[in-house]
């Protein structure tokens, strides 16, 4: 039985591992570089992505996502390249929508652009909402959205319901803030949710156990 995997590294490639069943261990399959051909250089490291059905999105924090086409696992194809306005902090889908955490810069809110995935090689931007948190997940009709509020100095993750994809609702926000440590990702699975906290060292370090320790569900 075949099961990619998908993951990135710091040069802007995309590595599928086939995951077979029996197999001994993950054999390389394939990869994707994110080199720009056109301009000599290279887009960035990606940090985030998720899967939908035979596609891949992958969000690099300095203002940009990739849609990539896996139907074909040995030979992936990028199908589309889009600009955001601020760095990226989260990456997830739901019901045919796809939820891009971004950081706001100067004079630019802190939010979740919402995209219509109708035809996952073309996202169209369906809405934005805005928060003061960073981070995100999707489970079912649910968003999460988490991180540290500046605004209130203390961490704390909220819940919107999108059965309206386009228009979420908040149904609570949990005060996260235990001794000064801070939420730095969340998974959801049926009745739990599983929140990684971190102390607000430096962003060298954060940045080193965010990438170590994040949970999956």
């Amino acid at each position: 039985m075949f099961a990619p995997i998908f993951f990135t590294n710091i040069v802007a490639f995309l590595f599928v591992y086939n995951l077979g069943v029996g197999s001994a261990s993950p054999k390389f399959l394939s990869r994707v570089s994110f080199h720009d051909t056109i301009n000599s250089s290279i887009y960035g490291n990606l940090d985030y992505l998720c899967l939908d059905g035979s596609t891949v999105y992958a969000a690099r924090k300095s203002q940009r996502f990739f849609v990539i086409d896996v139907a074909d696992p040995a030979n992936p194809q990028i199908k589309n390249i889009y600009s955001l306005r601020n760095m990226s902090s989260g990456i997830s889908q739901s019901n045919g929508y796809l939820y891009i955490a971004e950081r706001g810069g100067i004079g630019l809110p802190t939010g979740v652009k919402i995209f219509n995935l109708t035809n996952p090689n073309t996202p169209v931007e369906s809405g934005f909402l805005t928060t003061n948190l960073n981070g995100l997940t999707t489970y079912k009709n649910s968003l999460y959205v988490f991180g540290f509020d500046s605004t209130k100095e203390k961490a704390a993750f909220e819940k919107y319901d999108i059965s309206n994809p386009s228009d979420p609702v908040l149904k609570y926000l949990v005060d996260n803030n235990i001794g000064g440590i801070i939420t730095v990702d969340i998974k959801v699975d049926k009745d739990y949710a599983y929140s990684q906290r971190q102390l607000p060292l430096d962003d060298r370090y954060f940045k080193y156990r965010y990438r170590k320790n994040c949970l999956f569900s």
